[in-house]
């Protein structure tokens, strides 16, 4: 038994001493530390990118509801759209020019966004936040209080 220690010893301190475990030591947590941050760090990186070009969003509805109220802003400009473009805008998303559609003429309260790539959750919840805006208002209107 006395011998197994000894060789036991004798293996761990031929092998902590070699350059090749010191220096495995010191950057095995380097390397793990950007195994986690990187990919934080370019998704941030893309998406500080796309949002900082201006997008061009179609809006497809019935009637002119929510277009005459939306307004253009240094991040989004909103262009009317028929509702027999839909198809032929879904299909050459890259031709067309659009960033992505935003259509009204589902059922009551439903809006679909349609986008051939996936749409930042940034995106959509400043979209979202104007619907809903224009929703409240309309609200306060229907039911006579002053919006001004």
């Amino acid at each position: 038994m006395d011998k197994i220690w000894i060789i036991i010893k004798r293996e761990y301190s031929v092998r902590v001493r070699k350059k090749s475990f010191i220096i495995m030591t010191l950057i095995t947590p380097i390397l793990l530390g950007l195994l986690i941050f990187a990919p934080a760090y370019l998704s941030s990186v893309s998406s500080e990118l796309e949002e900082s070009e201006q997008k061009n969003i179609a809006v497809v509805e019935n009637d002119n509801f929510y277009f005459s109220r939306l307004t253009n802003s240094d991040q989004f400009r909103f262009t009317k759209t028929p509702e027999s473009e839909l198809d032929n805008i879904k299909n050459n998303f890259s031709e067309s020019g659009y960033f992505a559609i935003v259509d009204f003429t589902c059922e009551e309260n439903i809006i679909n966004f349609i986008s051939d790539k996936q749409l930042n959750k940034n995106i959509i919840s400043e979209i979202e936040q104007y619907i809903r805006q224009i929703k409240r208002e309309q609200n306060y209107k229907d039911e006579g209080f002053d919006v001004s």
